[in-house]
């Protein structure tokens, strides 16, 4: 698990607002939301629940798609789509949601090959 130290992030000047320094902790857990079992090729996209904003997209490069650390400020919903509709076997959409927790969070993958357009 990898921390953000906020007293780094004042030296660098990301953060200017005396105010903010006093009621932050100094770290932070950074972690990350893998997804398993996808299918190489699948589009996928991440999303907070509540306020919808996307937390990662793109193509599935091997079968594990890893997110960029994320800090914990407390547990959220998110849910995951995933999709294979290119090019070869063809697979029909997948959705799941899931917590993101201090410790990260990981969504199995269930892809199941369409097998009315493959």
């Amino acid at each position: 698990m990898a921390t953000i130290n906020v007293t780094e992030l004042f030296k660098q000047k990301q953060l200017t607002d005396p105010v903010v320094r006093l009621s932050f902790t100094n770290y932070w857990p950074l972690n990350s939301i893998t997804l398993e079992n996808v299918v190489t090729g699948s589009s996928y996209f991440i999303r907070r629940r509540s306020t919808g904003e996307e937390i990662a997209s793109g193509t599935a490069s091997s079968s594990t798609v890893e997110t960029a650390a994320l800090p914990w400020f407390e547990n959220f919903l998110f849910d995951v789509y995933v999709r294979k509709a290119s090019s070869g076997t063809k697979y029909l959409p997948f959705q799941s949601s899931g917590t993101f927790t201090a410790n990260g969070a990981s969504v199995f993958v269930s892809q199941i090959e369409d097998g009315i357009i493959s």
